[in-house]
């Protein structure tokens, strides 16, 4: 049975990590290029030149290593922190990195994405609206903020804990256990 402290840093490590998603979302956005809407709608034959889509390809890879960073360096912190910690403290890091990168995509999302779909003429925005989006289309790259968070985690606990066989208790605590008569 964990603790009440286990159950608290818990709490707060969930909390914390869906705050850092909003770093990690202005970060993004801030530093993945974008579609070049003009050089798209560039085209000696009237029509949108594909060249320009390249850039949407990088977003996503962009968003996975940017979640990678984050999460090593939140497993890191909280496996030095709290290592000895029972186990809602390794759940608290995979919900709450996971919350902190849906914050992420949606923190990214909105902050570029009205700059990009401004610029786009009225005529072919139903079109193309939904390629020049800046959006993270691979929803997979959610998972690589909690298993780096985790295995991070996982590295620190056990390079830093002994090997020794854990003690059971010689006699049992008469309060925890329904069987022990009182």
């Amino acid at each position: 049975m964990p603790s009440s402290r286990d159950v608290l840093s818990a709490l707060v490590v969930t909390f914390s990590l869906v705050i850092v998603g909003v770093p990690l979302g202005l970060l993004w956005g801030w530093t993945t290029p974008t579609l070049n809407v003009q050089m798209a709608l560039r085209s000696s034959s009237g029509v949108i030149s594909e060249s320009a889509f390249n850039a949407q390809a990088g977003v996503d890879v962009h968003f996975a290593l940017l979640a990678l960073i984050f999460g090593l360096i939140a497993g890191a912190l909280v496996g030095w922190r709290s290592r000895a910690s029972s186990w809602p403290l390794p759940l608290s890091l995979a919900v709450g990195s996971l919350a902190g990168s849906l914050v992420a995509a949606q923190i990214g999302h909105v902050q570029k994405s009205s700059r990009v779909l401004d610029q786009i003429p009225e005529n072919i925005r139903g079109q193309v609206g939904g390629l020049a989006d800046f959006v993270l289309r691979s929803q997979g790259f959610h998972v690589v903020f909690p298993v780096a968070a985790l295995i991070m985690y996982l590295a620190i606990v056990l390079v830093t804990t002994g090997h020794e066989a854990p003690q059971l208790p010689s006699d049992p605590e008469l309060d925890r256990y329904w069987s022990v008569p009182r």
